[in-house]
């Protein structure tokens, strides 16, 4: 758990699948099923992370880890994180929310599931959202065309840890 000033960052409850699914809907145009949301918590609960300002969840990141060394008794062999959905309701961006999750998610995913690389994809356009994960060393790692349901072009980031 972090806590800095009025924000606090911890690891999500299903109690938070309410307000996960609503900061998804007004912050994101890909909205994942409510049935999605519950098995991401359930399942990827120790490697992701909510948000809140105030007492009130406002942001939230769901990862999920795939690889050998998450789901074998051999820990020499390491795994990848992906970074599945990253949404900060608008009136709370622009705070250090985003980054204080990040960093929690990327602690989260070394110490426990050792892993090695981290991977997430984000709308060619989210300018925003590219330079905060270049700022935690991710670089693009390729474009993906037509990712989304839009048609827009994906750019696949990629941290080595």
């Amino acid at each position: 758990m972090i806590k800095n000033e009025n924000i606090l960052i911890r690891l999500p409850n299903i109690s938070d699948l309410e307000d996960i699914v609503s900061i998804n809907r007004i912050s994101l145009p890909e909205n994942y099923s409510v049935a999605h949301f519950v098995e991401l918590i359930n399942s990827w609960q120790d490697t992701s992370c909510v948000a809140l300002l105030d007492n009130k969840v406002v942001g939230y990141i769901l990862m999920r880890i795939v690889g050998p060394g998450f789901f074998t008794l051999n820990k020499s062999q390491k795994s990848k994180g992906h970074i599945i959905s990253v949404a900060v309701l608008p009136d709370a961006r622009r705070k250090g929310i985003g980054i204080k999750m990040m960093k929690f998610v990327m602690e989260k995913a070394k110490n426990i599931a050792l892993v090695n690389e981290i991977t997430l994809e984000v709308r060619e356009s989210n300018y925003e959202a590219r330079n905060l994960y270049k700022k935690l060393n991710f670089i693009d790692e390729k474009v993906l065309k037509q990712y989304y349901s839009d048609g827009e072009n994906a750019i696949l980031m990629k941290l080595n840890l």
